[in-house]
């Protein structure tokens, strides 16, 4: 069961991550170039 419970950990980890980077590409492609280039998207 312990296995079970690190997996999901690191799974909603994961998920969350993922929807953080998602919402700063929202944030830089909505914004000018000029501060797109100062912040390289992964």
């Amino acid at each position: 069961m312990g296995v079970i419970v690190k997996v999901s950990s690191h799974l909603w980890t994961f998920l969350g991550l993922s929807s953080i980077s998602l919402n700063w590409r929202c944030l830089i492609s909505s914004r000018p170039k000029e501060t797109s280039s100062m912040y390289p998207v992964a």
